[in-house]
């Protein structure tokens, strides 16, 4: 589990559960039962109309073999009433189609059980309302990024499988300074847990300066490096649901941790264990290791 680890290089969460079935009735009483919680938490509320999309082309590669990446295409077929709690950098959308949880990542991780409370809230809310609402999709999406000196240093922090140096190296000399790495995507489905996802990953350049602490004048210029792994786990079939709010968090607690071993996976073992132990301490790495400030 993530909470092990005294540092953490995450830098944005989103957990997604779309659902049918409810209706804006629904959400309204919900909201009504619930809003004086978050008030008491420090949330604002919004309420807003916005379109919702239908994927109509899945993501995917060029077939012509030239590993252009072809983003989705989405159609607006209709719109959704949609409420928003806002605190800080953290955001919460909640209509009759779904709930989204999305935080900005500083220094101040507090766990993933903190998005727990929210999402059994939530969804126990208007469950309570409506008990024949059925899940279509749940998905957590985690990016974590690291900057570091030079694109060389890369296969110290992360294993060679999701960052290959080499090809990193080529496609800064081809691309200069933005390196869309999209031919690394990788797909995954686990039959033992029935999860998919994708792993994808980028990377940005720019230059890092070094200044004398007694004058403040530059002594060193360098290239700077940010790796972005950006970690997409789902499940969109579901069975056998008794206790709907418990199912569901059921699922994210599974879909986290096999998140959180794919993460792990991506790192070299010894950058893993620094993070692990808190130990991280590398001159060469620039920013984007925090300390946990909250365990579980």
């Amino acid at each position: 589990m993530n909470r092990k680890c005294k540092q953490y290089l995450l830098k944005k969460f989103l957990v997604r559960i779309d659902f049918d079935q409810a209706q804006d009735i629904d959400v309204d009483n919900a909201i009504q039962k619930v809003r004086d919680k978050f008030f008491d938490d420090g949330y604002k509320l919004f309420q807003n109309v916005v379109p919702l999309t239908s994927i109509q082309q899945e993501s995917g590669f060029s077939p012509n073999g030239d590993s252009q990446f072809i983003p989705p295409v989405s159609i607006i077929n209709e719109t959704v009433r949609e409420y928003l709690f806002k605190k800080e950098l953290q955001s919460i959308k909640f209509s009759n189609k779904y709930l989204i949880i999305e935080d900005l990542i500083n220094n101040d991780y507090k766990g993933s059980k903190s998005y727990s409370q929210l999402i059994y809230c939530l969804m126990d809310a208007i469950h309570k309302e409506n008990a024949y609402i059925t899940l279509t999709r749940i998905g957590l999406r985690k990016f974590d990024s690291l900057i570091f000196k030079e694109i060389n240093n890369i296969n110290m922090y992360f294993d060679s499988k999701v960052f290959n140096q080499r090809d990193s190296l080529l496609k800064y000399q081809n691309f200069g300074n933005i390196i869309s790495d999209a031919s690394s995507k990788i797909s995954i489905i686990s039959q033992e847990k029935s999860c998919k996802g994708n792993i994808i990953t980028e990377i940005q350049t720019g230059e890092y300066t070094e200044t004398r602490n007694d004058t403040g004048e530059i002594s060193k210029t360098g290239q700077a490096i940010q790796a972005i792994l950006d970690i997409d786990i789902y499940k969109d079939s579901f069975e056998n649901i008794e206790s709907f709010t418990d199912y569901i968090l059921n699922i994210y607690n599974l879909l986290n941790e096999e998140s959180y071993s794919i993460y792990k996976s991506a790192l070299t073992e010894k950058f893993y264990n620094s993070l692990l132990n808190g130990t991280v301490n590398d001159s060469n790495i620039l920013g984007g290791v925090y300390d946990v400030q909250y365990c579980e």
